[in-house]
């Protein structure tokens, strides 16, 4: 999510706490609209009456977590549970700090910036890659549905594989009718050596992790790993190969996973019954 939308959904959601407050109105709630809800997150709505910190935690953790109708619900248990004497005190100072995690500073402080990412990035793939290569220097059978397993992909991603396995498997006396490489290392003889994570590449709300062999050239790798963060995690995309028949220097061909498994997939259409 951009900035500016980050920060105009948290004002939308915490501008009526605000006019509230500063009018001294008291919005009615529905009946039963403050039972005890539990949201996906763990953040718990308690049932009136209850002390005034715990609702207006859950108020606070839910704006920031962008959940407007939780927002709804904490701040009807709120009015229902502030006391009448102070009510407006406690109003206010809800208002200012609420207003104050929403200001712009605050906001640019709760977002991690480019640099955080792209490490954030380069740890989860060079985990994967160092995971991966362990098991793959062991000849761990079915290490490649285990990768689909122990780490996130994108759903097209996971379907692809799982559909070019499958078709192998169902057509083996048909020869090769998949994909004849491996398709997190790009190669059909197993690991060369050491897969080290170079230079990360964002690209349109993705990042390109660019993945050498050691010993060898950082500057020319052989396989990038197209990832984005998604869903609060850092989900694989895609994987980019690269190709040099003529030495160091610029790859002489380049192609992709998704591609591979889609020519793969029309070829067995034509080809096999």
């Amino acid at each position: 999510m951009s900035n500016g939308s980050s920060k105009a959904g948290l004002w939308s959601m915490l501008a009526p706490l605000g006019i509230y407050a500063l009018c001294g109105a008291s919005p009615r709630a529905r009946p039963g609209h403050c039972e005890t809800e539990k949201a996906s997150d763990s953040m718990t709505i308690s049932r009136p009456p209850v002390v005034f910190g715990a609702n207006w935690i859950t108020l606070v953790r839910a704006a920031l977590c962008g959940r407007p109708g939780l927002v709804r619900r904490a701040f009807c248990c709120l009015d229902r549970t502030f006391h009448p004497d102070n009510s407006r005190r406690e109003l206010l100072l809800c208002s200012g700090l609420l207003l104050f995690l929403a200001s712009p500073s605050s906001i640019h402080a709760q977002e991690p910036d480019r640099q955080e990412l792209e490490q954030s990035c380069r740890t989860y793939v060079q985990r994967f890659y160092t995971w991966y290569v362990r098991l793959s220097e062991k000849d761990t059978p079915h290490a490649q549905d285990l990768a689909l397993k122990r780490f996130a992909f994108s759903p097209e991603l996971v379907r692809g594989l799982r559909e070019d396995s499958r078709a192998q498997t169902r057509y083996s006396d048909q020869g090769i009718v998949g994909l004849d490489f491996d398709p997190f290392i790009g190669g059909n003889g197993g690991p060369l050596g050491r897969y080290v994570v170079g230079r990360i590449k964002p690209m349109s709300g993705h990042y390109l992790a660019q993945v050498s062999i050691a010993p060898g050239d950082a500057r020319h790798p052989v396989v990038a790993a197209e990832v984005a963060f998604q869903d609060g995690q850092w989900r694989f995309l895609n994987f980019h190969y690269y190709i040099y028949e003529k030495g160091p220097g610029k790859p002489t061909d380049h192609f992709d996973l998704l591609s591979a498994l889609k020519e793969n997939r029309e070829w067995r259409r034509k080809n096999l019954k």
